[in-house]
């Protein structure tokens, strides 16, 4: 009789951390640093070197910046950060990512993936042009948004970084619940 091996509950746990949704994700995603580069800045993180730099195939700077087990920022070059929060759903857990590239004027963008990264585009999609307000009577042009995620309260929150951002609202607000973010309500 053959018998299945199972892998035990504390293992299985183990992989829905922060490092087990880094190591996991997509190559595309963590481009231009590779996976072997990855797995070694995790390496170096659990060993406590947080300023540890490694080299990504561009030859510029990739490191960690950030890690505990329900988020990990991966600097994957020095305009680009990756940031990974893992967030709760009813069977299942969900990989908020928000990609940031800095600049003039700053901007994020976010996904929200099921533990087997494929994208769940229904727990979130980037506000209209229209939820920041009107420039001279007329929707915004370009809406660039740096975005934060603070994990203790389950707010996302947007901060408008568009040139013209003085004359619209300065930031959105949303809140994690088991169907995805919500605007949080003035």
């Amino acid at each position: 009789m053959a018998t299945l091996a199972v892998a035990p509950f504390s293992t299985l746990m183990a992989e829905t951390t922060a490092t087990g949704a880094l190591r996991s994700a997509p190559s595309e995603l963590l481009a231009p640093v590779s996976r072997r580069t990855v797995r070694d800045l995790i390496d170096y993180a659990h060993a406590g070197m947080m300023t540890h730099a490694e080299p990504n195939i561009l030859g510029s700077e990739a490191r960690i910046l950030a890690l505990d087990s329900a988020m990990v920022e991966l600097q994957t070059s020095p305009g680009r950060t990756l940031t990974i929060h893992l967030l709760p759903l009813k069977a299942d857990t969900a990989f908020c990512v928000i990609e940031t590239i800095a600049g003039d004027f700053t901007d994020s963008h976010l996904t929200v993936y099921s533990s087997d990264w494929t994208p769940q585009p229904k727990l979130w999609s980037e506000p209209q042009a229209s939820a920041w307000g009107t420039v001279n009577g007329n929707e915004a042009p370009i809406i660039m948004a740096e975005y934060t995620f603070d994990p203790s309260t389950g707010i996302l929150t947007l901060v408008n970084t568009s040139e013209l951002r003085d004359q619209m609202i300065p930031a959105l607000r949303y809140r994690w619940t088991a169907k995805g973010f919500k605007p949080v309500k003035k």
